[in-house]
């Protein structure tokens, strides 16, 4: 009897001690479980900001373009307005000798007025 008494006090010793293993089994696999579910999340918080990256970096290289295409429109109406003002100042030296040339024309006409008017004048 003792050592059957002995043998189911060991069998309930063991029984015990397999139940805390379970129990600590269990609680290791919820901890894995747990740290399964916070490396997800960090792996979709992850991929996320990589896509809000890519999106930033596209916008941060559409401006470039815009920025390049605008200084080239910029260039272009500075080479423009340079033109005209070339044109301007080729018109205005131009009409300064167009002008001089009205006075020498007025000149000789008012000098062949005179000539007609002595000629008129001595017959």
């Amino acid at each position: 009897r003792a050592a059957r008494g002995e043998a189911e006090a060991n069998l309930q010793a063991m029984q015990r001690e397999r139940d805390r293993e379970q129990s600590a089994m269990g609680g290791a696999d919820s901890t894995l479980q747990a740290l399964q579910r916070e490396r997800d999340m960090e792996q979709v918080v992850r991929s996320e900001a990589e896509q809000s990256l890519q999106a930033c970096q596209r916008e941060r290289d559409r401006e470039q373009v815009a920025r390049s295409e605008a200084e080239a429109s910029l260039q272009a109406l500075r080479q423009e307005r340079d033109r005209e003002r070339a044109a301007k100042g080729e018109a205005e030296a131009r009409l300064g000798r167009l002008d001089g040339e009205r006075v020498d024309a007025d000149a000789r006409v008012a000098q062949l007025e005179r000539q007609v008017a002595d000629g008129d004048a001595r017959l």
